[in-house]
């Protein structure tokens, strides 16, 4: 082989795109059910909770202290109404960000307040769901009633005071739900 043959054997492997091949996996999940609702919170598909503002006193100095409880309607339409009895329905919720070690929702906003973080409440006034190591949390169920289209609950979040010493500042944070038909 001559340089000039050299050469063009080196171009030509310069210039051929290189093909790298590698295996890997996609998982398909699904399920056929009786039921096939739409889930709205507060009317929205995708919403954003907005908690009223608390002042920093309401929170400090006590951790374990609780203020600024807001409530939410989950809301199923759309669905197909049951002839004769009530469907029931699942409702789970699982952290998306960190949890605290009490298993509330860590605080997610960069430069945010500092000692504070949110619950989730089973209802109003309810039992706070306990989110530790972003478990998956069932809490409660909505009922269908029969020859109805739609149904809804309420839960509620509010700020808790992790530390004794809470600074201000935002408050973000974010679960995932699911609607699992019984």
């Amino acid at each position: 082989m001559n340089v000039r043959s050299a050469m063009w054997a080196i171009a030509a492997l310069a210039i051929t795109p290189n093909i790298a091949s590698a295996a890997s996996t996609i998982n398909f999940n699904g399920e056929i059910t009786s039921q096939t609702c739409s889930a709205v919170v507060n009317g929205v598909a995708e919403p954003t909770v907005l908690l009223n503002s608390v002042p920093v006193g309401a929170l400090n100095g006590n951790a374990g202290s609780v203020a600024g409880e807001t409530t939410f309607s989950l809301r199923l339409t759309g669905c197909v109404a049951p002839a004769q009895n009530d469907q029931t329905f699942e409702v789970i919720f699982q952290a998306i960000n960190p949890t605290t070690a009490a298993g509330n929702l860590a605080n997610a906003a960069t430069g945010g307040a500092t000692g504070v973080a949110l619950q989730i409440l089973d209802r109003p006034g309810g039992t706070r769901l306990n989110l530790a190591g972003n478990a998956v949390v069932t809490a409660g169920t909505i009922s269908l009633p029969a020859g109805q289209t739609a149904a809804s609950a309420d839960y509620a979040v509010r700020y808790v005071a992790e530390e004794s010493t809470v600074t201000v500042g935002p408050v973000l944070s974010s679960v995932t739900y699911t609607v699992r038909y019984e």
